[in-house]
């Protein structure tokens, strides 16, 4: 019985003498003077680095300027393209035409009369089959 206090007390001991020695009052002024420091020093660097790199972005950008193509894509001229840009182009624009992969007339009159009926373009009937000529003309399998 006398063994197992003894031991027991050592234990407690130990613990007690370990956490006194890691909360002394000495200790915890050092983390506290400490850790102000260390902050301030992060942020400083970080800011610096933030600062330094903005910089950099900016000096690249300016060196690089950009500028957008000027000319716009236009439809081949042939008779009909004045409808097609008229009735077309009202959703569409010239590239998302000529993109489109090369159709034969039934493809051509099929996507016309969707874009009437489906999507409601205001297109007259009487205008779908010289539009579909000038497309399957132009843009249509060879």
């Amino acid at each position: 019985m006398k063994r197992r206090s003894v031991r027991l007390e050592g234990v407690i001991d130990r613990k007690r003498r370990r956490e006194e020695s890691h909360f002394s009052s000495k200790n915890r002024s050092d983390i506290r003077n400490s850790s102000p420091r260390l902050l301030r020093s992060i942020g400083f660097r970080t800011r610096l680095c933030l600062a330094v790199s903005f910089g950099a972005i900016v000096a690249l950008m300016a060196a690089d300027e950009w500028k957008l193509p000027t000319n716009e894509p236009k439809l081949k001229v042939a008779p009909g393209s004045d409808l097609v840009s008229a009735n077309c182009q009202i959703c569409h624009s010239a590239d998302y035409i000529f993109t489109q992969p090369p159709m034969n007339r039934t493809a051509w009159s099929a996507a016309v009369q969707k874009m009437r009926e489906k999507y409601g373009a205001p297109l007259p009937p009487d205008r779908v089959d010289a539009i579909v000529d000038y497309l399957v003309a132009n843009y249509g399998r060879k």
